[in-house]
């Protein structure tokens, strides 16, 4: 007689046998003896009807039999062995929080499955969520507008009125397309405006919730705020060289200019002979509508020109200042304020604008991870399936949209944020390859999101890792990096011409990025010659 304890594992069903303690009944030998025949007579009849029984209990006790034996054995994907002794390989990783999931889009079998359906952090995995609902909301050749207004142009080139500007959040409105566009205005006519610029930035909400929304210090450039009308990624760029003798101040620049007074620098750095006993630091403080960045600490007579990045704080008059010197930049003789204000339904169009398409747009956003792109196109698209202004609320309610429409479901789909920077996203593996499963079917799309995506060994944040030759063109990505979370997500082509869709996350690893990318690695590696 037998004990079944069925034990469960992500793996599938163990049943495990344990005898159960017998009594053992002392009985004399004489007894025994003189009942044994009759024992023997009466029994082995009985013990062989038992045991063979008739040919139905005997069909029945074969298929039980089968039953045990299948279920004795956990049911393995075809890979998961192997991957959970990589995943597994090094110690630290039994302390993460780790789930796995991997589909062959060839076949349509699961590879293998480690808790695919846990609720964890995505960090900049949550961008292929983003990529993918702008891609089929908005279509891959779509632009983003900036329009130019006024409310009358004379015949002599001069604006009746201010001239008026209105950005519907193109992520990648930079220097040089601002010099396109100020080349635009001067190509339709215009030669003067003495009543300023007016600058529109009503078609998203303000980002006042940034710095809470997305943690840390706001003013780091990956935390940029988001702007209908935005400039240079809502960065900028300063350059600062040592004084030419030691107690000099160091010189400073920055890039784009702007005119007027949205940008004040106060200088209180020391250029000095030996190592710097106090590292450059660039503090941020923002009060009437000018940012004030206070450079401090020392800088070695000896050293390279330092180039560092900072955040612009209520960035569309900014943008406008910048756009206002541009027209300056091509004889544009342009006076008067720039101030906020709403286009007036009279005003006509002097120009348009218009961004470089979606499709390239995304790329930028995921093969660079770019923060930036991510929250404008949430917004964007939070505006277009919802109505202006945008707002973060709009845009994950459109992402949910997306999902539940194309029929993959939104309820492990738990988001903060469109750039994955919030500590509050969740998602799992099973999602995210749900995701890749999806896109890679749908025609109108699938080359542009395919695309979008890091190339191992050769660009993006995938530039320096699996730089093997046999590895760079078979392996697309989106990685994710975080504290205490790093993922990667994304196809790989092996070389048995099986196209492969994966995603590893990796949660609580006490930032230990260097072990979880070796893992991740190790395991792209081998997918791509599973042996």
């Amino acid at each position: 007689m037998s004990h079944i304890t069925i034990t469960c594992c992500h793996h599938g069903v163990y049943v495990d046998m344990e005898p159960i303690a017998t009594t053992h009944y002392r009985t004399k030998k004489s007894t025994l003896i003189v009942l044994r025949p009759l024992l023997a007579f009466v029994c082995l009849p009985l013990f062989a009807y038992l045991l063979l029984g008739s040919p139905t209990a005997q069909a029945g006790k074969a298929e039980a039999v089968a039953s045990s034996s299948s279920m004795r054995r956990p049911i393995l994907y075809p890979l998961q062995d192997k991957i959970t002794s990589i995943l597994y390989s090094h110690p630290a990783v039994r302390e993460m929080k780790v789930g796995l999931y991997i589909t062959s889009l060839k076949t349509g079998q699961v590879l293998a499955d480690i808790c695919s359906n846990e609720l964890l952090i995505p960090a900049s995995n949550q961008k292929l969520f983003i990529s993918a609902a702008a891609l089929a909301k908005f279509k891959p050749d779509y632009s983003f507008p900036t329009i130019i207004y006024a409310k009358q142009l004379s015949a002599g080139g001069s604006i009746i009125g201010p001239l008026y500007i209105k950005g519907f959040g193109d992520p990648l409105l930079v220097t040089e397309e601002i010099e396109v566009l100020a080349q635009q205005v001067k190509e339709a006519g215009v030669r003067k405006v003495t009543e300023g610029l007016v600058f529109d930035d009503s078609y998203f909400a303000p980002d006042e919730e940034n710095e809470e929304h997305l943690g840390g210090d706001p003013s780091v450039w990956y935390r940029a705020e988001s702007g209908a009308l935005s400039v240079n990624f809502n960065t900028i760029t300063f350059v600062i060289r040592p004084g030419s003798k030691v107690g000099q101040k160091p010189s400073i620049c920055w890039e784009p200019p702007s005119s007027g007074g949205a940008i004040q620098v106060i200088n209180k750095a020391t250029t000095v002979s030996g190592s710097p006993r106090r590292a450059l630091t660039i503090a941020r403080h923002f009060e009437d509508g000018v940012n004030s960045f206070t450079v401090s600490g020392q800088i070695s007579i000896r050293h390279k020109p330092l180039t560092v990045y900072r955040a612009i704080k209520a960035p569309s008059r900014y943008a406008a200042e910048v756009i206002k010197e541009m027209l300056r930049q091509k004889g544009i003789d342009i006076s008067g304020p720039v101030r906020p204000g709403i286009v007036p339904e009279e005003a006509k169009v002097i120009c348009i604008h218009r961004s470089k398409p979606l499709s390239e747009i995304v790329a930028s956003l995921n093969k660079f991870s770019n923060n930036f792109i991510a929250q404008q196109l949430l917004k964007a698209l939070g505006a277009k399936s919802k109505g202006a202004p945008g707002t973060t609320e709009k845009g994950l309610a459109a992402i949910r949209d997306f999902l539940e429409e194309s029929g993959l479901g939104a309820e492990d789909f738990l988001p903060a944020d469109g750039c994955g920077l919030s500590r509050n996203n969740l998602t799992t593996p099973k999602k995210i390859v749900d995701l890749l499963t999806f896109m890679q079917q749908k025609f109108e799309y699938q080359p542009e999101y395919f695309s979008s995506l890091a190339i191992a060994g050769v660009d993006g944040t995938m530039r320096k890792r699996l730089r093997s030759p046999k590895v760079q063109d078979r392996v697309r990505v989106k990685t994710g990096l975080i504290d205490g979370v790093s993922c990667l997500s994304g196809y790989i082509y092996s070389y048995h011409d099986e196209l492969i869709a994966f995603s590893i996350m990796m949660n609580k690893n006490r930032n230990q990025h260097h072990i979880c990318k070796s893992i991740q690695d190790k395991i792209v590696e081998f997918l791509l010659d599973p042996k």
